[in-house]
């Protein structure tokens, strides 16, 4: 795997995690807000290592684990974006 790749790999689980430890340490906006520019950024990481054409099946897998985590957040919070959204239009 190369460093988009792996890149790729570690910020989606991180994001996965921040985003779903809410639940044990109390909500709080920060966190989700953190949680999904982490998880985008990993899926604009995996992008990238499809331009640049990397040797491997990695971007596959992140590109399959991307879309996988994004489906995962959906099913079991479907209105956080929007509430997350709400929130930043709020602030300015």
């Amino acid at each position: 795997m190369k460093k988009s790749s792996t890149w790729s790999l570690v910020l989606l689980m991180l994001g996965l995690l921040i985003i779903f430890n809410g639940d044990f340490i109390g909500y709080s906006e920060w966190f989700v807000l953190g949680g999904f520019l982490i998880i985008l950024l990993g899926a604009t990481l995996c992008f990238v290592a499809f331009f640049q054409i990397e040797k491997g099946n990695a971007k596959f897998v992140n590109l399959a684990l991307s879309i996988l985590v994004i489906f995962i957040i959906n099913w079991y919070r479907p209105f956080e974006i929007i509430r997350i959204i709400s929130w930043l239009k709020n602030i300015s």
